[in-house]
């Protein structure tokens, strides 16, 4: 396993709502990654994503209480206009099947990193990613 992960929103999501379908696979693998001496990354637009989500789901306290819990425990990295592009011309030449555009920001940063990324979404995997957990890809 890489020093460095970079969790992306269906982890957090799995991780923090008890009625999501990856919920007792990511809850213990979440304490046990923000309890450990890993480098624990985060983009920008996931932090947006995330917030969206669960201020739509659950409202705007428990929204804010999952920013608050994240900011002491992660590095946010910043999406800049040239990340932004490069995910844009990524998802363009997969004619939008696959990742998505904040998905394609968080498997660059992630290869930029030398990361693997905390996540149930395949298609991490299927991009040649390192993916945590493993059995994603199976």
């Amino acid at each position: 396993m890489s020093d460095s992960i970079v969790v992306d929103t269906s982890a957090f999501i799995a991780a923090f709502s008890s009625d999501d379908t990856f919920h007792s696979k990511a809850s213990p693998l979440y304490t046990n990654l923000t309890k450990g001496k890993l480098d624990l990354y985060t983009t920008s637009y996931i932090v947006v994503e995330c917030f969206s989500l669960i201020h739509r789901r659950k409202g705007f306290t428990y929204a804010k209480d999952f920013i608050e819990s994240i900011q002491p425990i992660f590095n946010i990295f910043w999406i800049d206009q040239s990340i932004h592009w490069e995910a844009w011309k990524s998802m363009v030449a997969k004619k939008g099947v696959g990742l998505n555009l904040v998905d394609w920001t968080t498997a660059i940063v992630t290869t930029q990193l030398g990361a693997s990324v905390f996540t149930f979404d395949k298609d991490f995997y299927n991009e040649g990613l390192s993916v945590i957990p493993r059995q994603i890809g199976t």
